[in-house]
């Protein structure tokens, strides 16, 4: 979402990003400010990632980057090339972490390239204007306060209820989407846009009752059944204007 509206609204004068998963805010960081420093790491990485794969070790050499990943002992380059790493060799392209938020996904069964230098540059080009903040979503809200106004638009994609939530340590349970739409009152109350995603879910359409409700499909690729990955999901997209960017989701 974030680079789609980036590429496609290249007007947007400050754009504001937040999101309580470390390890991404840090990789945005990487590409936004360091992106040849990046690239040199993940071809390093990536050119013994085909090595191990050739001599028949690319299962251990995932689990040794991933133990590596959670014991916190690296850079932030360093943390970044191993996120993306992570990210592209791990089961599906899943982020997840256990209760002590350590990632924990397995690793994958077929080789992807690592070290994309065009979209990481592109990337980095976009992300130039973005502000990035690691900060719980009711901090971030309280900061973003005085600059809402009509001519605001803020996105918010928190864990979907009944669904997978373990992106954090922290699960997102209702007391905390209870708060995320009184966040959303405040928002509408400084007639400022907001668009948010969630599940399909009752408690959520009956917590958003007085806005917009919009239906959208989408494909879940993470399912353990191979055959359910093509099904579509309803998911519901929350808006309290019709504004014409619901599209974008479509």
């Amino acid at each position: 979402m974030l680079f789609q509206v980036l590429e496609y609204y290249p007007g947007i004068k400050n754009c504001y990003v937040n999101d309580l998963n470390n390890g991404l805010i840090n990789c945005y960081t990487a590409v936004r400010d360091n992106p040849d420093e990046l690239i040199s790491l993940l071809a390093t990485i990536e050119k013994d990632y085909i090595k191990s794969e050739q001599e028949g070790r690319r299962k251990d050499f995932y689990y040794k980057m991933r133990e590596l990943y959670n014991s916190g002992n690296v850079s932030g380059i360093e943390n970044a090339g191993l996120f993306i790493f992570l990210n592209k060799s791990g089961y599906n392209g899943l982020y997840r972490v256990n209760s002590k938020g350590q990632f924990n996904v397995p690793y994958g069964y077929k080789y992807k390239k690592i070290c994309n230098e065009e979209r990481i540059y592109f990337c980095s080009k976009l992300l130039q204007k973005v502000k990035l903040y690691n900060l719980d979503f009711r901090k971030f809200i309280e900061i973003m306060k005085s600059k809402i106004d009509k001519g605001t638009l803020i996105y918010l994609d928190p864990p979907y209820m009944d669904t997978f939530t373990g992106y954090t340590a922290d699960a997102f349970n209702d007391i905390f989407q209870s708060e995320l739409k009184l966040c959303c009152d405040e928002i509408n109350q400084k007639n400022g846009l907001f668009l948010l995603s969630n599940s399909n879910n009752e408690f959520i359409k009956e917590l958003y009752k007085n806005y917009h409700i919009n239906y959208i499909e989408t494909k879940y690729l993470i399912n353990s059944d191979p055959l359910e990955r093509k099904n579509k999901i309803k998911e519901i997209l929350i808006s309290n204007k019709q504004s014409g960017l619901e599209s974008l989701f479509v």
